[in-house]
């Protein structure tokens, strides 16, 4: 039987607050009925209090909470919550019961009660007929008289052997009683060891099944793992094969570009050989037709100097001679001065003729030059820009590649992260089923324990009452053999008062005929000898 403190006994001072009061309210019940019933059904007025969802969660500080612990949170707050409503209806038929006078329920009564049931708390029908249970007997409308100060009763020998028919009675049913409470408390073992061994049987399963669920995650990890490890041998593989091709085709590339730069390299020696070759000619022509210009100037140097010389010597000879030669002389002079300048005249003409053939030529190899230079400079630009458009498709090709690689790799992480994605949402599918399921199996083994726990409080109930009822009947049976030891002690007592009162008044009469007494006085001697007896009867009293 609970404490006060737990089931509360409801204050004079405060408006009783009924099962009725607490299903509309929320209120805690503080009637007596209420609390009564609340006692023999096993539950707790606190067990009846509305509770919300917060109060379900895992509170802590600063505590952010998942959608998983949300809807555990709402699933133990609906278990409660139809949990209580069934209380409520269990403890509002056990008032009716109590209201209709009938005893306490048996506590098996507190396993009768199914999930999902609506109405009464035992099944279909009336609350109070239903609580019958094979192997318990049924309920007794409760007597109002007392069973404790009925002394009054016990006056004659008839009330006596009733007393003792009902003490044989009392002693059976006492015997029924202990007899039942042995067979419910063997059957709460025995239900406490099936609960034990399916609670066994169940963690034995669970363990089963998680071993099973980790060896077949393991096995499941280890296949992904060789996939994951053939897949990459089978990437390692084209990934050194793509590195072997692009590295044969890069040294087919770096030996055309080396043999193209070869070729632009022998193309420009030879050009510059060419170059060198024409210039050297040029120089080499430049060096001829100055040294022939020179050679020339030297000649005609000389040429006037022999002439100057000549001139002089005819200068001399003209000095030297007379007058008479001067006009001849006059006159050679002349045609000899015509006839230099007319031979200066040619010389230069002729070297001016050389210096501009020279010149031309000049010109004409310097064109040439020219001409080549600028004809192998347009190769060059053209083999150049050849080259260059080449190096552009090819780096073209090569970024295509390029591009359609990355594009194909991006396309692969693409899917590798929505199948991550789709892997690790299922993970939080499973997990949050797995969680889900775990909490419903712990309400399920909550409910179980509750279950227990309320047969435990009504046999404890059931026991208390049925020692109040062992002790009253124990202080009835006592209070009737102590009656009946009076009345035997009593019965004793005037017999032996009666034999002793017989013994005197033969003594009397026995003296009275050996004295010369009266027999008038025998009335005055009974009554003294009555007067004695009385005093002796209640001085032993």
């Amino acid at each position: 039987m609970q404490g006060p403190m737990e089931y509360g006994l409801g204050s004079p001072s405060r408006q009783n607050v009924t099962v009725i009061d607490c299903a509309a309210t929320g209120a805690r019940i503080n009637s007596p009925r209420s609390l009564e019933a609340c006692r023999r059904m096993g539950i707790k007025p606190s067990e009846l209090l509305t509770k919300t969802v917060v109060e379900f969660l895992d509170h802590g500080v600063n505590r952010k909470y998942s959608l998983v612990e949300k809807e555990a949170a709402v699933l133990r707050h609906e278990h409660f919550e139809q949990l209580r409503q069934q209380k409520l209806e269990t403890v509002r038929a056990e008032r009716e019961a109590i209201l209709s006078g009938l005893g306490p329920a048996p506590p098996s009564t507190a396993l009768l009660s199914v999930p999902g049931t609506t109405g009464s708390p035992t099944g279909e029908g009336s609350p109070i007929q239903q609580q019958t249970v094979a192997g318990f007997p049924p309920r007794r409308t409760q007597s109002a008289r007392p069973w404790m100060n009925s002394t009054e009763t016990l006056g004659d020998s008839t009330l006596l052997q009733l007393e003792e028919r009902r003490l044989a009675r009392i002693k059976l049913r006492q015997q029924k009683d202990i007899q039942n409470a042995i067979e419910m408390e063997a059957k709460l073992v025995r239900l406490q060891q099936e609960n034990a061994r399916r609670a066994a049987e169940e963690a034995k399963r669970q363990e089963d099944q998680h071993r099973k669920m980790r060896q077949r995650r393991m096995q499941l990890a280890a296949a992904k793992h060789e996939k994951e490890l053939a897949k990459k041998r089978d990437e390692d593989k084209e990934a050194l094969e793509r590195k072997t091709r692009r590295r044969s085709e890069a040294e087919r590339e770096r030996v055309l570009v080396e043999e193209e730069k070869e070729k632009a390299r022998q193309r420009a020696l030879e050009a510059a050989q060419r170059d060198l070759e024409r210039q050297q000619n040029a120089d080499a022509w430049r060096i001829q037709t100055e040294e022939l210009l020179r050679q020339q100037e030297e000649v005609v140097a000389a040429n006037r100097r022999r002439m100057l010389e000549k001139e002089r010597q005819v200068a001399v000879k003209i000095e030297a001679a007379n007058k008479r030669r001067h006009q001849e002389a006059l006159e050679r002079r002349e045609k000899a001065n015509a006839r230099i300048q007319n031979v200066t005249y040619q010389n230069e003409l002729a070297l001016a003729r050389k210096k501009q053939e020279v010149t031309d030529k000049q010109t004409a190899a310097a064109e040439r030059g020219k001409e080549i230079q600028r004809k192998t400079a347009n190769e060059l630009k053209e083999r150049a820009a050849k080259s260059k458009q080449d190096e552009s498709v090819r780096q073209k090709r090569l970024e295509a590649a390029h591009a359609l690689r990355e594009k194909h790799v991006s396309e692969l992480l693409l899917k590798r992260d929505q199948l991550e994605a789709k892997m690790e949402d299922t993970q939080q599918e499973r997990e949050k089923a797995r969680l889900l399921a775990q909490v419903e199996h712990q309400l399920g083994v909550s409910r179980k324990e509750q279950n227990v726990e309320r047969i435990q409080r009504m046999e404890a109930y059931a026991r208390d009452q049925l020692m109040r009822r062992i002790s009253s009947a124990d202080a009835r049976s006592r209070a009737v053999k102590e009656r009946k030891q009076a009345l035997l002690q009593t019965r004793q007592q005037v017999a032996t008062e009666a034999m002793i009162r017989r013994h005197r008044l033969a003594d009397a009469v026995e003296k009275m005929r050996t004295t010369s007494a009266k027999w008038e006085k025998i009335e005055e001697t009974l009554y003294v000898l009555s007067i004695a007896m009385i005093l002796m009867r209640s001085s032993s009293r």
